[in-house]
Parts: C-alpha cells; structure tokens; sequence
C-alpha cells in the first residue's frame, strides 16, 4: 500500500445520517436505598436527560432497576413502577407477574428490566425518570435495596 495518500472525509451531521442510526447516548445510574410505604409514587432516585437534535427523533429508553424488594405484612403487596417523561407517565409496570407477589413473606424481586421507545417531537431537553410505591398503603416496599446500582438510557434515534 506504499504510496498511498490518505484522504479526509467530510463529518456528516445527524441530519445526513440513515432513518434509524444512534446519534446520542446518554445514561445515568443511582445505588442509593429508597424505601415506600406509600401508594403515592416517589422518585427512585434514577433520572437521566437528554436533549433530541429534531424533532423527529426517537428516544428509545432502556431501564434496568435494581434491588427491588416487597416486605412482608400483606398477602397482595406488590410493587408499581412507572416511567415518566417529565410529570407525564409513559408507562406502568405494576400488574406484571414479575414484580407482584402474593406471599405475606419477604421477597427479593431482584432487578425489573424495561424499554420504551419515545416520541418526544422536541428539540429541548426531556428529562425521564422512574418512580415506585406500594400497592397496599401501609406496607414496604424498596428499591436499590442492596446497593445494586439501577441504570436508565437514552438513545436518541433518527426518525
């Protein structure tokens, strides 16, 4: 290959990349105990924010929450989680069979994996984040539980 030049390739902008391509990626992780004993969602402490070049980006959200945990006391205390997109709630994981229990004793539910592909049609900066409460006021519920760290992504997609 000897006499070989090497040439420059012009950067292409995210608008010149292909329907479907990964032009950011964003992501945050958060370890610390958050303990429930509410039916009112609070913030399990994980949030990520990511801000979209068009408006016709997709934002495909990947979380993974770890150390969820139900206490004992109630026979049908399960734990919900919700996704939110700033205070709008994009998505309830609470009624699936992986993180409701029906044992009065403790359970050890481990990590809850989900995705969601987003539509958010802005160019301005969209926060997400996951919330959890008891499904039994009264009753114990915790995340993080064991200081396993729970992540959140964000992979902005061109539409």
């Amino acid at each position: 290959l000897s006499g070989m030049t090497t040439a420059s390739l012009p950067a292409l902008g995210s608008a010149q990349m292909p329907s479907g391509s990964v032009l950011q990626v964003v992501s945050a992780h958060y370890s610390s105990l958050q303990a429930s004993t509410s039916g009112t969602h609070a913030d399990t402490g994980l949030i990520a924010t990511i801000t979209p070049s068009s408006t016709s980006s997709k934002i495909l959200i990947l979380v993974n929450q770890n150390g969820v945990f139900k206490h004992t006391g109630s026979t049908a205390t399960a734990v919900s989680l919700k996704l939110l997109k700033g205070s709008t709630n994009l998505k309830t994981f609470g009624t699936e069979s992986a993180i409701n229990y029906s044992s009065s004793n403790y359970q050890e539910i481990g990590t809850v994996s989900f995705n969601f592909l987003d539509s958010p049609s802005t160019t301005s900066a969209t926060t997400y984040k996951t919330t959890f409460a008891t499904t039994v006021n009264g009753q114990q519920v915790d995340v993080q539980r064991g200081g396993g760290s729970s992540s959140i992504t964000l992979m902005e997609i061109q539409g």
